[in-house]
């Protein structure tokens, strides 16, 4: 006899067996949650409970006895045991469930991120890493869970090469979020160093304690690297590497302020090379990069190392000699560079004659300031175009006065 019995936790699909045969067939035909065998049935029970478990090994079999209403009343009890046990686990299988698709969820999400992810628990020990972090490290998560924090994660100060405070046992001091340290160097398992940027922050549980800490930090060489080139091309020519006006700038300023501190003199050279408009139009720009960055290698073979040369634009350069003696240094540097200048010059089969006009201006003598020391030896090297070119000339207070009064400044512009 089969019957369904509903309880608030659920249904029971029941049956009822008259003879141990019969329960033994249907214990082998079909999966039984739990055998209640009356013990009072004729025959041997020691054999009828042992035949029923070779049936049912995983099944639970509770040999029931007393009066046929006490029997009822236990089997009611016992149902609604069964009815809440299955739905306890019905609910902790979702739940499981539920967690480790969270789970994985997670470990596919942190292993797909960019940055390496690091975890440690309260006592330092390391509980957590992710793909990124294992590269990074060099330590395999099999090798490097429950290892000293500083075996695994050991950092150094860049400049000093010093051990520093690990940003976890920070954030875990001070229960907050430690933000990215510059100039970190995280010495991998191979003893090899990486440059690495990081931040750290604490782990609570639902009370709000700290339970550890995360590490988020990853590899800072490359952006290191591209930050260093940008500022480079700040600062320098494109087409010769020669620093540029900023740059000449800068160091001109610090020149002066050096050169007041030592008694020393500072000398500007404006170069302006004669007529180069003409290679351009006669043999292309692209034969005029080329013949420009020639001459800004013959001009750099001329000075000190201490010296700048520097490329303004188009064919103008600029020369800057801090700590000199007197205005015959600067002279002597001009001389050379002419020479160097009008040397024959052989571009990609053409060979090409160049000569370049030059104005000198001296610190402290043709102005206290970097702006007019520069607007200077411009006007010096105007007037050595107005005088016909491929020379040089200092500095001298009447010079705008001629020049304005030929005319030749607009002229120069046009010609040179």
């Amino acid at each position: 006899m089969a019957a369904v019995a509903t309880y608030a936790d659920g249904p029971c699909h029941v049956e009822h067996f008259g003879t141990v045969s019969r329960a033994i067939e249907a214990l082998t035909s079909r999966a039984v949650d739990v055998v209640l065998f009356n013990a009072a049935l004729p025959g041997n029970t020691e054999d009828a409970l042992g035949r029923a478990a070779v049936a049912a090994p995983d099944t639970l079999i509770v040999p029931l006895v007393g009066p046929q209403l006490e029997i009822r009343g236990w089997l009611n009890a016992m149902l609604r045991y069964i009815a809440r046990r299955k739905a306890a686990e019905s609910t902790l299988h979702s739940a499981e469930e539920a967690l480790f698709e969270e789970k994985e969820r997670a470990r596919v999400t942190l292993n797909s991120i960019g940055d390496a992810v690091l975890a440690t628990d309260t006592q330092g020990y390391v509980t957590y890493l992710n793909s990124v972090a294992e590269s990074l490290t060099g330590w395999p998560s099999g090798a490097a869970l429950g290892q000293p924090l500083a075996t695994v994660f050991n950092v150094l100060d860049g400049s000093t090469g010093e051990p520093i405070m690990n940003p976890a046992v920070t954030a875990m001091q001070e229960d907050r979020t430690i933000g990215l340290v510059a100039d970190c160097i995280l010495i991998q398992r191979n003893g090899e160093g990486v440059a690495i940027e990081d931040s750290a922050a604490p782990i609570h549980d639902r009370n709000g304690s700290v339970t550890g800490a995360v590490i988020v930090f990853r590899d800072a060489s490359q952006s290191r690297e591209v930050t260093r080139k940008m500022a480079y091309l700040a600062q320098h020519d494109p087409l010769t590497g020669l620093p540029n006006r900023a740059l000449l700038t800068e160091r001109l300023r610090l020149a002066i302020s050096v050169g007041r501190r030592d008694g020393k003199q500072v000398a500007l050279l404006f170069v302006d090379l004669d007529y180069f408009k003409r290679v351009n139009d006669s043999l292309g720009h692209a034969i005029g990069d080329q013949a420009l960055s020639a001459i800004a290698e013959r001009l750099s073979g001329c000075v000190r190392k201490s010296d700048t040369v520097c490329r303004l634009g188009g064919d103008e350069f600029v020369i800057l000699l801090g700590d000199i003696d007197s205005p015959d240094d600067a002279a002597h540097i001009a001389e050379k560079m002419l020479a160097a200048i009008t040397a024959p010059l052989s571009v990609s089969g053409h060979t090409l004659q160049i000569s370049a006009s030059v104005g000198i201006s001296i610190h402290p003598d043709h102005g206290a300031d970097a702006d007019t020391i520069m607007q200077r030896a411009d006007t010096a090297m105007y007037q050595t175009k107005a005088d016909g070119r491929d020379g040089y000339r200092f500095f001298e207070a009447e010079m705008k006065r001629e020049l304005a009064a030929r005319g030749s400044d607009h002229c120069a512009k046009e010609v040179r």
